[in-house]
């Protein structure tokens, strides 16, 4: 028997969570927003391709709930429920998606700088 397709595509958050940080020159001031819970997507071909073009290499992709703090540009370090490792990654593409619930995918990449810990949780050193 035929069943319609369901109107909204399904969306969890249960592979970890994220920390957006507040950093300049190399060095990792404060935390912005902390905790957000993240889930991991597969990143189809043609934005894995098109990340090709530009010179960039998708490290990851994620989604979390949609909301109106995290931007473009901004550094984040995430920790997998999984793994229990921590890193630091660089928001390339912000695309809001409407899923059930609403989320937003965050594609990640690395970069080469060397980020400075200077929280007061730590004075780590981290490559991005």
């Amino acid at each position: 028997m035929l069943r319609a397709k369901p109107a909204n595509q399904s969306e969890v958050f249960d592979d970890g969570i994220l920390t957006v940080l507040n950093a300049s020159d190399g060095v990792i001031l404060s935390d912005k927003f902390s905790p957000i819970r993240y889930g991991v997507r597969t990143a189809g071909a043609s934005r894995f391709f098109a990340a090709e073009v530009a010179g960039t290499e998708i490290e990851m992709l994620i989604s979390v709930p949609f909301n109106h703090f995290i931007k473009q540009r901004d550094l984040i370090e995430i920790q997998s429920f999984h793994t229990g490792e921590k890193g630091i990654y660089q928001i390339k593409q912000l695309q809001p998606k409407d899923t059930a619930p609403r989320s937003l995918y965050l594609t990640l990449t690395k970069t080469d700088v060397l980020y400075t810990d200077a929280r007061e949780t730590g004075t780590d050193t981290q490559r991005v």
